[in-house]
Parts: C-alpha cells; structure tokens; sequence
C-alpha cells in the first residue's frame, strides 16, 4: 500500500507542471484543479482498503496532525456554511485546500521511506521538462502547437500560453525548483559536508543539466513578468485587499466563516473602495487577495487564516529545535514556498506544490515526532475489528461517490469547452447542445446557467430577426425566451451574491422591453441586485439609467448617471448619457457642460471625440438661438 500511495504522489508531483486537458474555460487552472482532488480521492480509498485489509486502525497524532485538522475544518466550515451550494468551493479552491491538507496529513502515514528523496528526483525532472517547455514556447514552438493541432483552438505562441496558470506562476514553480537544486548542491558541496559530517555524494550530471534547464527558464519567465513587460502581472494592491478584509471583519458570520474558499471575487465587487475607480485597475474583478493570508482572512474568515499562521509556526518551530531539517533542500523548498504564500497571490498549482512538498517534508526521516520537547503524543486505537471495517467502508465509499461526481464535473467542463470551440466556429446549434449537457451534468455552477442563459438568448435574438416566421419558429423563440429567463433565475439563486448573475439576468429581462409585459421592471429590478452585489460599479448605475432613460423617466437617469461619475469622475461613457439625458429635459446650459467635460475625457481626433464635438456645436447654436448663451460664446471644436 506504501509504494502504491507513494506513486499516487509522486504520479501528482510529475503531471503538475506538465499536464494540461481541454476542461473548462481556464482549462490550465482546471487540469490541476480535478488532478489533485482525484488525488485526494484515491489516497482516501489506500486508507480505507488498508484499514479493511489488516483489520485495524492505527492513528498517529502529532502537533501537525492538529494543526492540519484545524486548518481542515475551518475550510470545511467555509465550504458548506457559506453557501446553499457548495459545489462551486469544492471544485475550486475549497477543494483545492482540503485536498493539499489531505495530502500532508495521509501523506507521512502512506508513503515509503524513499518518499522524501525520490519526490526530489521527480520533481526535478517534472520542473526540468516544464522550462524546457517555456523555452520552447517562447521560441514559438512550444506546446501551443500541440495543442491547436489537436484540439483545433487557436492559442497564442508565446509565453501567454504554458503548462501552468501564467508566467508568474512558471516563474514561481521554478523558482522552488532551483532552491531545491541549489540547496542539494550545497549540501553536498565542502561546506555541506562540514556542517553534516556525511560522507561524499558525487554530483550527477543529471543534476546540472537540470540546474542549467531550470535557470534558464526561471530567468525568461522571470523577465517576462518585470513591471513594464508583456506579461506583467495583474495583482490588487495591499491597500485594496486590506481594505476587502477590514470590511469582511465588520459582519460576524464573515468574519469568521469569511465569503467562502472560491468566492473572494464576490466580497471584493462587495466592498472593493471606490477609491479604486481612480486606478486601471477600477473594472477588474480580483478573485484572489495581494497575498494567501489575506485571501484567506477573506475567503475563509479568522478561522482560517489563524489555523494557517497555526501552520506556519509549528513549521519553522520544528525547523528550530531540529537542526537535521535545515539541511534538507525540502525545508528550504518549503521556506520558500511560505515566502511566496506571504508575497504573492495564491495560485492552484503552488497550492498543489506545497501540500507535495509538505508531505515530502514531514516524511523526512529526520523527524522526531514522538519526543516529548516536540509536545507531540503518538496513540494506537485498536478496539475490534468493527470500528477499523466500519471506516474503512466509509473511505470507499466516499471514493466511490466522490469520483462519479468528479467524472460528471470533468465531462460537464469538457462539454463547456467543446461548446465555446463550436461558438467561436459559428456551430451555433452545437454550442447549444453541449452547453445544456453541462447544465444537466453540474446543475449546481452558476457559471454554466449564465452562459446558457445568454446563448438561448442570442438564439432566439436571432431567429426574431427573420422575415416571414414559422409558427414553429415563433414556438421556438418563445420557448428560447423562457428558458433564457429560467437559467438566468437559476444563476441568481444559486449564487445570490455574484453580480454576474443578476446583470445576465437583466440583460435578459432588457432584451424583452417593449415585447413582454412589465420586462422593463424586472430589468430594472436586477440591476438593483446587481448595484447591492457591488455598490462602487458606475457600470452598473449607467445600465441602469440607461433603461430609465429609453423609457422616458430622465428624473431617475439623470440621478444614476450622476452617482456613476460621482464614482468615477473620469468615466466619459457616464459623462455623455448625463449630457444627453439633461438636453432630454431641456437643461441645455447644463448638458454643454457635460458635453465639455466628455471631450475632455476622449481622445481628441477619435471618431468619438467628432460627434460628441459635433453634438456639442449644435447644442451651444440651439442654446444661443433661444437666448441662453451669447452669439460671441458659440465656439468650434475642431
């Protein structure tokens, strides 16, 4: 069972860096995503079955055991207590979580003694295969071709496009590799030798040729990601995300359940500081924090983030009083693992890497978890054969339920996209078909109900257009219509605090003003939910006006177009529809003014920037013409 478990692990370690399958949108982050929770899954079953074969349970607890159990729990907490549905944290970062916590605490009691130094090995060369992939793929020929040529997609051949999330997070995993590199080559160099009083072990030319592959590849992704270069990342600020969990803090339940482990882009639209609205970054909805404390502090409440800096310090206290510890390139790999936690948002493939490396780490023989100076406690239950049968049954099963749902997950993530393949091709019919696959297969995303939502939508939007309907057709377009609605309903009850899904929802109810009764209403309804779920969006306020606006109600626009500028005072869009509402009310003098303040905002010579001028010209004449502004006044814009 050790080897067996020990090859699960290790079989992660290598396809982690490496493996990438067309599931989902973001399929990169996905194939990481359902690798470790099949992981997680299968070392569940070596458990169980271990426990029916020898008829025996045996738990070891230790001062980790602990600490990972409370980390454990608190994301379980978050995971079913913060949403109705919790299918969306378990297939995202909640799972992610409980899955990298399963891994280190299943993973000493599982895995062969060779564990430790053969993760190394494989790591290495998993880490070696993924630079050399970089590379490749910076020269234009890297695994993107693969990919095109066989999935008929088209993705970019450069660094925008790798075997993981982004460059900054290639930059990341081979970071750690090279301190893993670096750290084995001094210990086995004359200083390492002096403080470990270990005999010789020669350097292998395996070893440099993947030092040199490895540096090489963190030396281009690192420079791909410097400020000022193509792929430079997108991170919120500090201030930002300390301001997100300032006001997670102010509601009890949040504050210590936090918004759920997947849903930190929901608290952000919620409480993201208008003072944002000033910066590029005023339209980008973050789903992750500066950093893993604060994204835990958010998105798993103080329960999380306390176990986590639990974690944390029963780490670097065992490093302290074990000396042995500092001379592992594990130790150093998870140093810099924690560093990267601190400094950087959390990715699903780091999060994956540390829980390997963790469990590496605590499987170093150099542990002495049964010491009394440890405050550690080591106890064997073994009361009948029952009690070992019983659990052990429950692991199976739990595998067995548990990897049918994930196989659904994986065949509905395929189907989405196959879907978004077959709409790009203009396989409209086909994109319809897989896409109700994925809603029948995962019921349970709302991301799968707004996408289906607006497909029907835009089906129907298209056969309306015809000449010369069928009555058959007609049936169609109603029945479009209605399911458009129902998915988008669905959406919004699923996840009532995702703005995304009540601005699908109104865009909807938008689309049947003038055709249905009292559509408008409901439009209007929805983009008030929507405006709740992130009050500081002047898109929102705009969208709204604008519906206010098409019906004649220019009282209630020009309030909400006002609140949108007074959000963002350089929004131009908002400018404009303030302009035009109040030469709707015959407020001329004012509308030139917003007019002014518009072409201030464009860019001069645009074609936006001439009928705005245009618009303007005429308005300053219309005014003069009734009296309100002198003829000397009336200027041109050129």
């Amino acid at each position: 069972m050790k080897k067996l478990s020990s090859f699960v692990l290790l079989t992660l370690t290598a396809l982690t860096p490496l493996l990438v399958l067309p599931i989902g949108e973001a399929f990169v982050a996905n194939t990481k995503q359902f690798l470790v929770l099949l992981t997680a899954l299968v070392l569940l079953a070596i458990a169980g079955i271990k426990m029916l074969i020898e008829k025996n349970l045996s738990i070891t607890l230790s001062s980790f055991t602990t600490v990972l159990a409370v980390f454990g729990t608190a994301v379980t907490a978050a995971v079913f207590l913060t949403n109705s549905y919790p299918v969306d944290n378990l297939l995202g970062f909640g799972g992610v979580y409980l899955a990298m916590i399963l891994i280190a605490c299943l993973g000493k009691g599982l895995v062969d003694r060779k564990f430790s130094h053969n993760f190394l090995t494989i790591f290495g060369i998993s880490a070696s295969l993924f630079s050399l992939s970089s590379i490749l793929q910076f020269m234009g020929y890297g695994p993107s071709w693969i990919y095109n040529a066989l999935l008929k997609i088209n993705l970019n051949h450069d660094l925008l496009f790798g075997l993981v999330e982004s460059p900054m997070v290639a930059t990341q995993i081979l970071g750690v590799a090279l301190v893993g590199l670096l750290a084995s080559l001094i210990s086995r160099s004359h200083l390492g030798l002096a403080i470990t009083h270990k005999k010789n072990k020669k350097v292998t030319l395996l070893t440099w040729v993947m030092l040199a592959i490895i540096t090489a590849g963190f030396g281009l992704n690192m420079y791909s990601v410097l400020p000022g270069q193509a792929f430079s990342p997108i991170m919120p600020s500090l201030a930002a995300s300390w301001s997100v969990a300032v006001d997670m803090l102010r509601v009890p339940q949040t504050a210590f359940l936090g918004a759920g482990p997947n849903n930190y882009h929901l608290a952000y639209a919620q409480f993201k500081p208008a003072w944002i609205n000033q910066t590029p970054l005023w339209n980008i909805q973050f789903t992750s924090g500066i950093n893993l404390p604060l994204t835990l502090l958010v998105s798993t409440g103080i329960l999380g983030l306390a176990s986590w800096i639990w974690l944390v310090l029963r780490i670097l206290k065992q490093i302290k009083y074990q000396a042995e510890l500092k001379n592992s390139p594990l130790t150093w790999m998870l140093l810099a693992l924690l560093a990267l936690q601190l400094l950087l948002p959390p990715f699903i493939s780091l999060l994956i890497l540390f829980g390997l490396v963790l469990a590496a780490w605590l499987s170093l023989p150099e542990h002495k978890f049964d010491q009394l100076k440890l405050h550690t406690l080591t106890t064997h239950i073994a009361q009948g054969n029952y009690i070992a049968q019983g659990i052990g049954v429950i692991l199976v099963v739990v595998f067995g339920y548990g990897t049918y749902s994930l196989g659904k997950a994986i065949i509905a993530d395929y189907s989405i996209f196959a879907g978004n393949r077959a709409g790009q091709n203009n396989q409209i019919t086909q994109m319809y078909q897989l896409q109700h696959k994925a809603v029948l297969l995962n019921p349970y995303l709302a991301s799968y109900r707004r996408r289906y939502a607006l497909t029907n939508l835009s089906i129907a939007t298209a056969l309306a257009n015809k000449a010369d309907l069928t009555e058959q057709e007609r049936a169609s377009i109603l029945q479009l219509i209605q399911q458009a609605i129902r998915e988008g309903q669905a959406a919004a009850e699923l996840q009532p605090a995702d703005v995304r899904n009540w601005q699908v929802l109104a865009q909807v109810y938008n689309n049947l003003a003038g055709v249905a009764e009292g559509a408008d209403q409901w439009a209007v309804n929805s983009y008030v939910q929507a405006i709740q779920a992130s009050p500081t969006n002047p898109d929102l306020r705009i969208a709204l006006g604008s519906i206010f606006y098409g019906v004649g109600q220019y009282d209630q626009a020009s309030q909400l177009f006002t609140q949108a500028i007074q959000l963002k005072p350089d929004h131009a869009n908002a400018h404009y529809n303030l302009a035009n509402t109040l030469k709707m009310q015959d407020k001329l003098s004012e509308a030139v003014v917003a007019y002014e303040n518009v072409l201030s905002l464009i860019e001069p010579g645009s074609e936006d920037y001439k009928i705005v001028a245009e618009e303007l010209a005429t308005l300053r004449e219309k005014l003069a013409n009734t009296g309100g502004l002198p003829q000397d006044m009336i200027k041109s814009v050129k």
